[in-house]
């Protein structure tokens, strides 16, 4: 729970609403050892997972 809403800084909704897989993806990614997202991967997972 502390990582949960701690270091992620999830409101406490969206933290009991993660299903495990989403939780232990979020866990497991480490910026510092992957890099950041380039912009045109974050284009092609907006494109497959639109907002509305």
């Amino acid at each position: 729970m502390a990582y949960g809403l701690g270091y992620l800084r999830l409101n406490p909704t969206s933290f009991w609403q993660l299903s495990l897989q989403e939780f232990h993806a979020a866990v497991s990614y480490d910026s510092s050892t992957r890099g950041l997202m380039s912009s045109s991967a974050l284009e092609e997972l907006m494109h497959h997972y639109p907002d509305n």
